[in-house]
């Protein structure tokens, strides 16, 4: 059966009757339609009731619109099981908290919150911040937890200076636990040990789900993978969808070898290639795919595109990066003036830093543009972080680092012999809120000691309403009236610019409390605080939450991490250069990642791609010669125009070798095979053995080593396995090196 608007590989897809599946969707595929058309279809076919079928996705955008989408189609859907894998792990672990040791409305702990976490505890442990840098210590712990590493484990095996860091990931441990929270990571790393030591829990949700779906499967890291393999009982009833050339988030923990070694974890898993593309013209396209062709590990697709010829993808040579801003803002003034908004064009490049330029450029040419706000963004805002502390000691009570930074705010004559005395209090046992501010009254002066009873009756007040379900907007002006936040604010002395703009984010938050609180459905055992509270906890560790290429009519000045999953009719890759993109330093696997982000950037346009390069570039305040990237050398003639570097000034060269287990799919060929079958290479086949798949191995990480030649040195990173663990060490007397621990010889030092 054939459904309506999909093609025969679409069709294929959705109607696949039984065992797992991989269907791999390349830029512009129409995988939406079909993620879409492959529920509907699992629900119409079987008959499973809508909370039958697990369908998780990376971005609560894109969950949003599966929900509309099926909503659209089959009006009586609720369809509750569609989320993120965050947002999936976080209802679970709600439902059976008390098995965890949680309360049911336990809170999500931010970044900002985990770095201030963190240097409480530096200080704590007299560490100093410039040589413990709070965020790279979280990095490290997140890697850590996403690995499956335990604090002693990591203590265990960690060395140098990184052993501190181990030090610190325990004491953060406790520090959570007693503040009765879970960052991220913690929502996927304690479902998967409660799914894996709790057989009732487990049985549970292997009998809920009758399927399971995963979109972008590429960005799954270990614990996603993890539990994946724990939910879809013998891996029968999967369906996953991804493109192992968009794999670009190591640094988030993703491993494309999961996608890459699909079928060696779910046998007779079946391989359908969507090899249409829809959104680019076919120069685009062809330049793609070429340059992506020479990466060493993938599957073969043989895209085409189902648009027109198009113009070719125009290189373009830059003295330095004002003239390649200059010289876009014409290029997008000329577009204008041919019929064409701003708001259908990007500007994209590798680093934030490069933003700066073309901020200065464009505003200096009177076009409008907007660049997409850091990941912490509005909620990063002083006046936002403070009332939403106020909130979130309402629904939990225990949460120290928010009892900590509304102490004294507004003022209340606290100084700092009070607060240290209030951490101490907080340090001997973990105490709600209310009762540590009224043991600490009992230590304080008269008119202190009332102060603080009058704060720990707000508190308790607070808490009633929040314990009642009022919804966030009354919650929200109680504390606004009762701190009298605002004439806070005008005390504050800062210009009236800022006052103005920290009213309006005041404002802004009163606007998303009242639209959350009209859209509000009852939760069983959820206040409305707490779920508000969570949806943006979880929004702010969403790559693809904010909005961007849309109205109003501004051109996108954007990162390309952050244009993942958007499209524009016109297109500017910014810094093609080495040292930019690909970064600086990286390594045979870093550099395999970064060919595929310049393949996301490429396959954002839709009619024209441009792509600058400069001969000089001054970052960092530093101004250095740069070389075009290697991966411009990988661009076909017959696709391009402009100023093509010569090889004279390539930098390395290219990655050379063919895909990972595939064949090219000509015209009429099947685009489906069943996986996990071994082949051997004929002479002119496309196939090729498997490369082994990359991964990331933190637990080498920290650790100690000695070389014959190289003397002592520590494990900085680490990435592959059996014969192909490369790690770069840096030693003390010659610097970083990158070796295979397979040739190394190394012994523990």
């Amino acid at each position: 059966m054939i459904l309506p608007e999909l093609n025969p590989s679409q069709n294929e897809a959705v109607t696949h009757a039984g065992g797992p599946l991989l269907v791999l969707a390349p830029a512009g595929s129409g995988k939406t339609r079909v993620v879409i058309s492959r529920l509907l279809h699992l629900f119409e076919k079987h008959g499973w009731s809508d909370d039958r079928i697990l369908a998780v996705t990376f971005t609560r955008k894109a969950a949003r619109e599966m929900v509309s989408r099926i909503a659209e189609s089959r009006p009586s859907f609720a369809v509750p099981w569609v989320g993120t894998f965050h947002s999936v792990a976080a209802r679970m672990l709600r439902q059976h908290a008390d098995r965890i040791g949680l309360p049911r409305e336990f809170a999500i702990v931010d970044g900002p919150d985990q770095r201030q976490i963190l240097r409480d505890l530096l200080e704590a442990a007299g560490l100093s911040e410039k040589e413990h840098d709070p965020k790279s210590v979280l990095l490290r712990i997140s890697q850590w937890k996403t690995s499956g590493v335990s604090p002693d484990e990591a203590e265990r095996t960690s060395f140098g200076p990184f052993r501190a860091d181990a030090g610190l990931y325990r004491s953060y441990e406790a520090r959570l636990g007693a503040q009765k929270v879970l960052d991220f990571d913690d929502l996927l790393l304690r479902l998967t040990r409660l799914l894996k030591n709790d057989p009732e829990v487990r049985t549970f949700y292997r009998n809920q789900f009758e399927h399971i779906l995963v979109d972008e499967y590429q960005d799954t890291n270990a614990a996603q993978e993890a539990l994946l393999r724990i939910l879809s009982r013998d891996g029968r009833n999967v369906t996953v969808v991804g493109d192992d050339d968009q794999s670009i988030y190591r640094f988030r923990g993703a491993d494309v070898g999961h996608i890459l070694s699909f079928a060696r974890h779910y046998p007779d898993a079946r391989r359908v290639v969507l090899s249409v593309n829809y959104r680019s013209t076919r120069a685009i396209v062809g330049a793609a795919k070429a340059m992506i062709s020479s990466a060493t590990s993938r599957f073969d697709k043989d895209m085409s595109s189902a648009g027109g010829k198009g113009l070719p993808v125009v290189l373009k040579k830059a003295g330095n990066e004002s003239d390649e801003a200059r010289h876009i803002g014409l290029r997008i003034l000329e577009k204008v003036s041919s019929g064409s908004r701003f708001r259908d064009q990007a500007v994209l490049f590798r680093m934030n830093v490069q933003a700066q330029t073309f901020s200065r450029i464009l505003t200096e040419q009177g076009i409008p543009y907007k660049i997409r706000a850091g990941s912490d963004g509005f909620f990063s805002r002083r006046e936002i972080r403070d009332l939403l502390a106020y909130m979130r000691l309402c629904v939990n009570p225990f949460d120290r680092v928010s009892l900590s930074r509304v102490l004294n705010v507004p003022q209340r004559g606290f100084g700092d012999k009070t607060r240290n005395r209030l951490e101490a209090l907080a340090d001997k046992e973990a105490l709600p809120a209310r009762r540590l501010l009224s043991l600490l009254a009992e230590e304080l002066p008269q008119k202190a000691a009332d102060t603080a009873r009058r704060f720990a009756d707000d508190l308790s007040e607070g808490r009633v309403l929040a314990e009642k379900g009022e919804g966030v907007c009354p919650l929200l002006s109680f504390w606004l009236e009762r701190t009298g936040y605002e004439r806070y604010l005008e005390g504050l002395g800062e210009p009236e610019g800022t006052l103005r703009d920290r009213r309006e984010n005041l404002r802004e938050l009163s606007r998303m409390a009242d639209r959350f609180d009209r859209s509000w459905k009852a939760v069983p055992e959820r206040t409305p605080a707490g779920v508000f509270l969570e949806e943006l906890a979880l929004s702010q560790d969403d790559p693809g939450d904010t909005e961007a290429g849309e109205t109003p009519d501004r051109v996108a000045l954007l990162t390309i991490h952050q244009a993942k999953g958007l499209e524009f009719r016109h297109v500017y890759l910014a810094g093609a250069e080495e040292g930019i993109l690909p970064l600086r330093g990286r390594n045979r696997v870093d550099v395999e990642e970064e060919r595929r982000l310049f393949y996301v950037g490429m396959t954002r346009a839709r009619e024209t791609l441009e792509i600058t390069y400069c001969l000089t570039r001054q970052l960092f305040g530093k101004t250095d010669s740069f070389k075009p990237s290697r991966f411009l050398f990988d661009l076909p003639r017959e696709f391009t125009e402009g100023d093509r570097p010569s090889p004279a000034g390539a930098g390395e060269p290219s990655g050379i070798g063919r895909s990972v287990s595939g064949t090219h799919s000509s015209s009429g060929a099947r685009h489906s095979e069943p996986m996990g079958v071994s082949r051997r290479s004929e002479p002119g086949s496309s196939e090729v053995p498997p490369k082994p798949k990359i991964v990331s191995r933190p637990e080498w990480i920290g650790r100690v080593v000695r070389h014959a030649r190289f003397g002592q040195g520590v494990v900085e990173e680490a990435s592959g396995e059996g014969g192909d663990l490369e790690l770069a060490i840096r030693f003390e007397e010659v610097g970083v090196k990158r070796l295979l621990e397979r040739f190394a010889n190394l012994t523990a030092d």
